[in-house]
């Protein structure tokens, strides 16, 4: 029932969908507190991946044969009809529909032609010239994991023939993360150009982590092509290409109605192919693409650039800042904030996201929720690696941070904040002296040596034991000028050298490097910026902040 009412209704119909109307104002707010949420994926399951709706035309036995996969059948009412060739009825099928988006461009979504003994390679280049179109975008490789996903329907190297339709290749534009060429086919005495964009780093069933790149190539698409026919295609035909159209609809909805509703475009791109956008993954990496169109460029340097124009960053910065603190964010407390843990915590205002926090090992003797809690969180790196970051101990929760060291076998401890007998009875020491043992619950540490390292800090080596067994080396590397009471270090430097710190080759066996300052958020995570930078400077905007800070 619910469904066929979803069918029947115009997106544009829908008093829900209308409340949900995002204004052009209002879309970088909305983007940076839904990406990633639970939200996002409430929306995503409200949209039916399939209506009710005839596929009679694949199902046929004649025409089986050309869908690449079984379940995955083009609806009849917007496939893309061929003409008929020697009076064959089915000669008019492939696996291919038309999708109305909301500017001039007129789209297909089509599965990767099919080649070997059931070949669709001619019916792919029929309905490129029968259709008009001179845009091909290309989000799969020809051969992925050693099988065919996409029939080789042009060469670079070689003029292709397909029952007629002679394929070229006239030139070829290698761009950082994408290709374009420029295609001939010729058709008896006709020839017709046609634009080619090829990404190559998209995994079939998978989703890419490269969303910038993502946005580049279609960027490039958007600046060049304003109207005429689009086929986007990966293998199946639903998945990548789905999450591309997402994409190009949303900034269409926004460029032509000054709104955009990323579920009514869904709902408009499921009526026209059954499964597009295959799943919340790819529904919240195509919000992330529409984020990086619309604002990446404001806020990512490349590290080429960087030194360029510095100054110019270092003027700007403050206002970018203070813009992406006032954000909302999709991130939630509900653990850290229960009452249970504010003894845990040293301050109530700076606290881990449910989604980014540590959690130690359980404890006999203990409860399970309050033996794992510790004030800590996991932060991604540009390397698809991450860090920990966590606040001094409190005196009566040490042990937990020596338990966060083993258990998650951490290999380098950095002090972010140097320390002075004043500090001691709010921050308790956690590195004696060379020579030095002591205990703290089951674990016996010692120092093995102190050398200075640089001029802003000293390095440690510490051996944890347990049962009269080494089970643990750490090296510990401790601030000696900045102190716990300043927000800002007495030199820039400092960040530098905690910086490389981070940069330092580490074994495949290594456990992530950990922070520790006096709140977990403040000083110790300016200095993840810096240790980016052999990709780029990525923004920290509040979706990506996995501590609350008050204020």
């Amino acid at each position: 029932m619910d469904e066929a009412i979803y069918e029947n209704l115009k997106p544009e119909e829908s008093s829900a969908t209308i409340a949900s109307r995002i204004p052009l104002s209002a879309v970088e707010a909305y983007l940076n507190k839904v990406i990633g949420s639970k939200e996002a994926g409430d929306d995503f399951k409200t949209v039916p991946s399939t209506l009710p709706k005839s596929m009679e035309m694949a199902q046929r036995p004649e025409n089986k044969s050309k869908n690449r996969f079984k379940n995955n059948h083009p609806y009849d009412d917007t496939r893309v009809v061929l003409s008929c060739l020697h009076d064959d009825p089915n000669s008019d099928y492939i696996n291919a529909n038309h999708v109305q988006g909301y500017g001039r461009i007129r789209y297909i979504a089509s599965q990767g032609p099919k080649s070997g003994k059931v070949s669709t390679i001619a019916d792919f280049w029929r309905m490129i010239v029968e259709q008009n179109i001179t845009v091909i975008v290309m989000v799969a490789n020809f051969v992925e994991m050693g099988k065919s996903k996409v029939g080789e329907y042009f060469n670079s190297g070689q003029t292709l023939n397909f029952d007629g339709f002679e394929v070229v290749v006239d030139s070829t534009e290698q761009l950082p993360h994408f290709t374009v060429s420029s295609l001939v086919v010729k058709w008896g005495a006709e020839t017709y150009p046609v634009q080619h964009y090829h990404y190559t780093k998209w995994p079939d069933h998978g989703i890419s982590t490269e969303a910038k790149s993502i946005a580049e190539m279609l960027c490039h698409f958007q600046s060049h092509h304003k109207h005429g026919g689009t086929v986007v295609h990966c293998s199946a035909g639903i998945g990548r290409t789905g999450t591309v159209l997402q994409v190009l609809l949303m900034c269409e909805m926004l460029s032509r109605k000054g709104y955009f509703n990323p579920i009514e475009v869904l709902g408009r791109l499921r009526m026209s192919r059954a499964r597009l956008v295959e799943n919340e993954a790819q529904y919240n990496l195509s919000l992330e693409i529409l984020e990086e169109i619309m604002f990446g460029k404001k806020t990512i340097v490349s590290a080429d650039d960087l030194t360029n124009h510095l100054d110019e960053y270092v003027l700007v910065s403050k206002t970018q800042f203070a813009r992406a603190k006032a954000l909302p964010s999709p991130l939630s407390y509900n653990t850290s904030n229960l009452p249970d843990f504010q003894t845990l915590n040293r301050n109530q205002s700076v606290l881990p996201a449910d989604s980014n926090r540590c959690y130690l090992q359980p404890r006999p003797g203990m409860e399970a929720w309050l033996a794992q809690y510790i004030n800590a969180i996991r932060v991604p790196t540009s390397n698809r690696q991450f860090m920990l970051a966590t606040e001094h101990p409190l005196l009566h929760n040490v042990t937990s941070f020596w338990r966060l060291v083993v258990e998650s076998e951490c290999t380098i401890i950095i002090f972010v904040n140097s320390l002075d007998s004043k500090d001691e009875g709010e921050f308790p020491t956690m590195i004696m002296e060379p020579g030095s043992e002591w205990q703290v619950d089951q674990y016996e540490l010692k120092v093995e040596d102190t050398v200075s390292y640089g001029s802003w800090l000293k390095l440690s080596t510490l051996t944890l034991t347990s049962n009269e067994e080494c089970i643990h080396r750490v090296d510990v590397y401790q601030s000696v000028k900045w102190p716990v009471d300043s927000p800002l270090p007495p030199s820039p430097y400092i960040l530098l050298s905690l910086a490389e710190l981070l940069q330092i080759p580490r074994s495949s066996t290594a456990g992530p490097p950990l922070l520790c300052c006096r709140l977990a958020f403040f000083p110790s995570l300016p200095i993840l910026s810096p240790s980016m930078l052999q990709v780029s400077l990525l923004p920290i905007t509040a979706h990506s902040l996995p501590f609350y800070v008050a204020g």
